[in-house]
């Protein structure tokens, strides 16, 4: 449990630094984990475009709500990218 906080706590962070440093204005989150949405919060207080990418219908309505966009992509197109990828197989 400890650790998970610390990873968590480490991503905010990430997120955080990315955006007040004006690094990046759009943001990709391929987590349901809730615990990034004052990450989201923060990241869109600071003029980020968060989209939140999920899988198939396992959307996450907390994190959904905090993000600006929403994508969900089905296993077929992970597939699919995955084998066009330069090391996919």
């Amino acid at each position: 449990m400890q650790e998970k906080g610390v990873d968590v706590r480490r991503a905010v962070d990430v997120i955080t630094e990315a955006v007040v440093a004006k690094k990046k204005d759009k943001i990709a989150i391929f987590s349901s984990d809730t615990d990034l949405i004052p990450a989201i919060d923060r990241a869109r207080a600071n003029g980020a475009y968060i989209i939140y990418v999920c899988f198939g219908r396992a959307v996450n309505r907390a994190v959904s709500g905090a993000a600006n966009e929403t994508v969900s992509i089905s296993n077929a197109i992970v597939e699919k990218l995955y084998k066009e990828a330069p090391n996919g197989k």
